[in-house]
């Protein structure tokens, strides 16, 4: 009896380290994100002691660097998985742990909150702290589906957060039959579901007043031989930019970014100013984290 229970935790937590893998970053399927956290939750009800939590912390980090792999492509290199992977999986340990601490002293509705609150908290501290922006947050995975992400023009990416967490958790305390007024909680889940996909339905019906701006946006993956001299690279760059400045100002728009180490301000000003649609907006350029003006 006792291998079959740990046969079952273990199935969970693979399942859980799974789909972050299969939900994350690039190749992620992103309604897998909403599923994500419900084994590990799951896990951690039906296990004890030091060393199923020792468990879940390195499988968590052995998922995050699996994951961070899938991102890499020259000129980043494998040494690099660490700086992205091990941070993640703090911030994605520490809510699940803290969820299941809390949940043995106050009962379950008010460890639903804690865990989404702290899940909030963890994406905050991570875009605030300039550790490495949005990459990881919940939000990204939601890419496809633009009505829950109007939701980020009202709360930012952690409101999309809060969301989803909560999904997961009340889900988990419905599986294990924790909750005795589950139904209750699912349903005010799924008004609050319903509002705001509702909201961002209308936002994006609702042609909104004043002039509208044509963003494009490019990654390019950088392959320069390392022994040549960086006037070299950066006559290259600068040939790169100028087509892809024009492509985009061909086509009608008005902004165009090539993303963190992409165009230096003056670029974007050349192209705003060049560019036969300029409206004669504030120049800027755009990084994976804001539109910053041109100083």
């Amino acid at each position: 009896m006792e291998h079959t229970d740990r046969r079952r935790a273990a199935l969970w937590l693979c399942a859980g380290v799974g789909l972050i893998f299969a939900s994350q970053v690039r190749f992620g399927i992103g309604m897998l994100a909403w599923l994500a956290p419900i084994p590990l939750l799951h896990y951690l009800r039906i296990t004890t002691g030091r060393r199923s939590r020792l468990l879940l912390a390195g499988a968590i980090f052995a998922g995050w660097h699996l994951t961070v792999v899938k991102i890499v492509t020259p000129p980043m290199t494998y040494f690099m998985v660490p700086m992205y992977g091990i941070p993640l999986a703090v911030f994605t340990a520490i809510p699940l742990l803290a969820w299941d601490a809390v949940r043995r002293r106050v009962g379950e509705a008010i460890s639903i909150f804690f865990y989404v609150s702290l899940v909030v908290l963890m994406e905050w501290l991570t875009y605030t702290t300039g550790l490495f922006g949005t990459w990881g947050a919940l939000a990204n995975t939601q890419s496809y589906n633009l009505p829950l992400i109007q939701l980020v023009s009202l709360g930012g990416t952690t409101a999309v957060a809060f969301l989803m967490s909560w999904g997961a958790a009340l889900g988990e305390a419905a599986l294990a039959s924790a909750l005795p007024a589950w139904r209750r909680h699912a349903a005010a889940f799924g008004v609050v579901f319903l509002l705001v996909n509702g909201y961002g339905v209308l936002r994006l019906e609702h042609r909104q007043a004043g002039p509208e701006l044509r963003v494009a946006g490019r990654s390019a993956v950088v392959r320069l031989a390392r022994n040549r001299s960086h006037s070299l690279r950066d006559r290259q760059t600068a040939r790169r930019r100028g087509r892809v400045f024009g492509a985009a100002a061909g086509t009608g728009v008005h902004l165009c970014g090539m993303g963190r180490h992409g165009p230096p301000p003056r670029d974007a000003r050349l192209f705003l100013q060049q560019g036969p649609h300029s409206v004669g907006a504030t120049p800027c350029y755009a990084d994976p984290y804001a539109l910053q003006p041109d100083r």
